[in-house]
C-alpha cells in the first residue's frame, strides 16, 4: 500500500496512469531478477515532488524497519526534463518491486527557497537528514553536487550510488552508475583498430569530459601499434569558438574522427565537416559515445555508417513499451538509470541483515534494462559494452557491429 508522508503541493493526478504503472508489472517482469508479487495500488498516482511514499510487504505487513532511501534529482530548473525522466524510471520500478518494505523519499537538488535563492543538493539533503534517516542514496545525477554531499554522507555512514559518470567522484562508499563515456570510446576504439582503422582525429571540449575522452582514446589505442592520435581539437563547451577551431582541422590521412558530444553540437561539426572536399572524397569514420543516442541523431544522414559505443539489453524495449504507455512520451536513456538503481536498492532491502555494501559489491552483479552490470570496491560500474553502427534503414536505426 502507498502513504503519502509528506505535504504534497501538487494537484493529484486522477487519470488512468497508475492502473496502467500496475499492470506494467507484468510487462518489465523481464527486467525483475525473480518473479515479482502481486501488491496493492491506490488509484492515485504520486506526484512527482514533496512526496515519499511506502510499500509494505504482502507477507509481512507490520515489517519492523523499512529502508529507507533518498532520491536526489533535479526536479526543477534547466535539468528538470531529465530528473523527471529517471524518477519516472524509478516510479516504474516501484511498482514492480518484491515483498519487503521501502520508502523511497524524492528530493529535487535545485529546489529554491521562498526568495529564489537555490537551496542545492546538501540542503536539500540536509532537511531530509533533519527529520529521517535515510539508509540509501540514490543520485544526484551532477558530479558537483555528488562531491557536495558526499562529506555529509560520510558522516551519516548513508552510502551513495550516483546517477554521475565522472570516475572522479567514485570511491569510499560513492558508487556512479552513469554511462561512462571512456569505457564507450575505448570498446569502439579497439573495434575501429580490429578493422585496420589506425589514424585519428579527435575534436572534444575543453574541460574535464573533454580529458577523460582523451585520455581514454590515447589507452584505447595503446594497444595498436601503428595507432595514432594525429590531432585532439579543443573547443569552447559553450561552442563559443567552435566554427574558427573546426577550421584549424587537416584532415590528411585520418581515418576515424571521435566526437564525443551529441545534440546540436555534433550536428554542428559534422555539417561543418561535410563542406569540406577532402572529407568527402576520404569519408573517415566517425567515432562517438552514448550522448548520439537520440532518433534525430539516427535519422541524419551525414551520421549514416558512424559507431558508438553502448549497452545491449533485450529489456529496453520493454521498458521503452511500459514508459511511454505510463507517461505517454519516449523514454530517455537516462531514465532506465532510475529504474536500474532502484531494483538495486530492492535487492538491498531485500538483505537488509548484510551491509549495504556487501549486497553492492556482490560477484553477481545485477541485471536490469541496461543489461548486467556490477560494482567494483572503488566505486566504478562494469558494464557490458558493443559497439553499434547508425543505419536509418533498420528498425532501430543503428544495428549492433561488435
Amino acid at each position: 500500500m502507498i502513504h503519502f508522508l509528506k505535504k504534497i503541493k501538487h494537484h493529484l493526478i486522477f487519470s488512468k496512469k497508475s492502473l496502467i504503472i500496475g499492470v506494467l508489472c507484468f510487462i518489465l517482469n523481464g527486467c525483475a531478477e525473480k518473479p515479482q508479487t502481486s501488491v496493492h495500488e491506490e488509484k492515485i498516482l504520486p506526484p512527482l515532488l514533496e512526496t515519499a511514499f511506502i510499500k509494505e510487504s504482502s507477507q509481512h505487513p507490520t515489517l519492523p524497519s523499512v529502508f529507507k532511501v533518498a532520491l536526489l534529482l533535479p526536479l526543477t530548473g534547466d535539468k528538470q526534463d531529465l530528473g523527471e525522466a529517471i524518477l519516472k524510471g524509478a516510479e516504474l520500478r516501484f511498482f514492480n518491486q518484491k515483498s519487503y518494505a521501502l520508502e523511497l523519499f524524492p528530493i529535487d537538488t535545485q529546489a529554491k527557497e521562498p526568495n529564489e535563492k537555490e537551496i542545492g543538493a546538501l540542503k536539500a539533503l540536509s532537511n531530509l537528514l533533519e527529520s529521517t534517516d535515510i539508509d540509501l542514496i540514490l543520485g544526484p545525477l551532477m558530479a558537483d553536487d555528488v562531491m557536495e554531499i558526499t562529506p555529509l554522507a560520510w558522516e551519516k555512514g548513508i552510502p551513495i550510488i550516483s546517477f554521475s559518470n565522472m570516475p572522479q567522484v567514485a570511491g569510499d562508499n560513492v558508487f556512479i552508475m552513469g554511462f561512462s563515456p571512456e569505457d564507450q570510446i575505448k570498446k569502439t576504439v579497439e573495434y575501429a583498430l580490429s578493422q585496420n582503422i589506425t589514424q585519428f582525429l579527435a575534436i572534444v571540449p575543453l574541460g574535464e569530459y573533454g580529458k577523460l575522452i582523451v585520455q581514454a582514446l590515447r589507452q584505447g589505442l595503446y594497444s595498436g601499434s601503428n595507432a595514432k592520435l594525429k590531432d585532439v581539437i579543443y573547443y569552447d563547451p559553450n561552442g563559443v569558438d567552435l566554427d574558427e577551431k573546426l577550421k584549424t582541422i587537416n584532415l590528411e590521412d585520418i581515418q576515424a574522427i571521435v566526437i564525443p558530444e551529441g545534440g546540436t553540437r555534433l550536428l554542428q561539426i559534422v555539417a561543418f565537416l561535410a563542406q569540406d572536399p577532402l572529407y568527402q572524397t576520404i569519408k573517415p569514420r566517425l567515432i562517438g559515445s552514448g550522448q548520439w543516442d537520440e532518433k534525430s541523431t539516427f535519422q541524419n544522414q551525414l551520421l549514416q555508417g558512424a559507431w558508438f559505443g553502448g549497452t545491449r539489453s533485450f529489456q529496453w524495449d520493454k521498458f521503452s513499451q511500459a514508459y511511454q504507455t505510463a507517461y505517454g512520451s519516449e523514454p530517455p536513456r537516462l531514465s532506465s538509470l532510475g529504474y536500474d538503481a532502484l531494483m538495486v536498492a530492492g535487492s538491498v532491502a531485500d538483505q537488509h541483515q548484510k551491509a549495504v555494501s556487501q549486497t553492492l559489491l556482490r560477484p553477481q552483479g545485477f541485471r536490469g534494462v541496461e543489461g548486467k552490470f556490477s560494482f567494483t570496491l572503488q566505486g566504478h560500474i562494469i558494464r557490458e559494452w558493443h559497439v553499434f553502427e547508425i543505419d536509418s534503414r533498420v528498425p532501430h536505426l543503428y544495428k549492433q557491429i561488435d
